[in-house]
């Protein structure tokens, strides 16, 4: 929920992620099969990076010297993580396409066509994978994450048919997947750029992603 509202960002507090650790502890008794684990077969820092990313896509105002910091730190992350074997199976790789289309989105060094090419080469490859990932093999709630980023910048009707048919097998087990297709189809109906598009799923208005992006000329 926090990637459409930051009051649900409990990782915000550098204090409160030392806690997490046991939650992504390996069992004394792990099960056979690690890849049944609902968890994205990963660790805890990865979802760290999803809060992470987030967060500074949803920032207002202007970069400064340590937004960028942060930008090409996130950035070579997610490059490692694209290498990690840990992060070969398709419910990571999801999330990674995602994480890369926000952090193209405040790409101050890009003009916005390029901006735009670059979400589009992402979303195919993300429309791939979400073709032929099984939900079943997932935690309802994490495969909403990543189709809410794809779902936003969905232009062509082909594109958002297979967005929505993969909320609607969730939406038949979960209230919420119900209301992220709502939310999608009432952005899509707000502007036809894939950059304000995001900004209205963070939850970032008109005027602050504009503000975001002053330094680009």
């Amino acid at each position: 929920m926090m990637l459409f509202d930051p009051t649900f960002d409990a990782l915000s507090s550098p204090d409160r992620r030392m806690y997490l650790d046991r939650y992504f502890t390996v069992p004394d008794e792990p099960a056979e099969d690690p890849s049944t684990q609902p968890i994205l077969c990963t660790s805890y820092q990865f979802f760290l990076l999803i809060a992470d990313v987030t967060r500074l896509a949803r920032a207002a105002g202007p970069f400064c010297q340590s937004d960028m910091f942060t930008w090409q730190r996130l950035h070579d992350e997610l490059r490692q993580w694209q290498r990690d074997p840990q992060a070969q199976n398709e419910g990571c790789m999801l999330y990674i396409l995602a994480m890369r289309i926000l952090l193209i989105r405040i790409d101050t060094s890009a003009p916005s066509e390029k901006v735009e090419e670059r979400i589009s080469f992402l979303l195919r490859q993300g429309l791939g994978l979400v073709q032929s990932i099984d939900a079943d093999q997932f935690l309802i709630g994490y495969l909403l994450w990543p189709l809410a980023v794809l779902g936003s910048v969905a232009l062509a009707a082909d594109e958002i048919r297979i967005v929505n048919e993969k909320i609607a097998l969730l939406g038949s087990r979960r209230a919420l997947a119900s209301w992220v297709r709502s939310h999608l189809d009432k952005i899509r109906t707000m502007t036809s750029s894939l950059r304000m598009r995001l900004g209205y799923l963070l939850g970032v208005s008109h005027d602050q992603t504009n503000a975001r992006l002053l330094l680009q000329y």
